[in-house]
């Protein structure tokens, strides 16, 4: 009767604990992945509206100004002061005013004004300055 009682593999308790410190690593090692992960997705997501807040910013701003002005050109003291301010850099040529105001280092916002009777804008984008 000894003998048929030691044909059978029986597993001990140090398998077992190896076993589960095992699983507790690789369930360790899932979870500080994961968690990188998702601390890359947050930075991802808090640059992307710091952009947004920005261009906003930069958006609000440049309609005030061109409110602010009244169709005035050849530009009068007041708008080159209002354009000084909100250091908005403008260029006249012919019958077309361009306003760019720098959004962030490497974006711009840039308003393409066709001047006369009336003002009609004709370019209203965002436009990148290298980097």
């Amino acid at each position: 009767m000894n003998k048929d009682k030691r044909k059978h593999v029986q597993v001990g308790l140090g398998a077992s604990s190896i076993l589960m410190i095992f699983v507790v690593l690789c369930m360790m090692i899932l979870s500080v992945l994961s968690y990188s992960k998702a601390l890359q997705k947050e930075e991802i997501a808090n640059q992307g509206k710091q952009v947004q807040k920005a261009y906003t910013q930069a958006d609000a701003t440049l309609q005030y100004v061109l409110h602010e002005m009244h169709h005035t050109l050849p530009l009068d003291e007041y708008s080159k002061k209002l354009l000084n301010t909100h250091k908005i850099t403008y260029d006249i040529k012919g019958n077309t005013l361009t306003l760019t105001y720098p959004v962030s280092e490497q974006r711009t916002l840039r308003a393409v004004i066709e001047t006369g009777d009336t003002w009609i804008i004709k370019a209203y984008t965002t436009t990148g300055t290298g980097a």
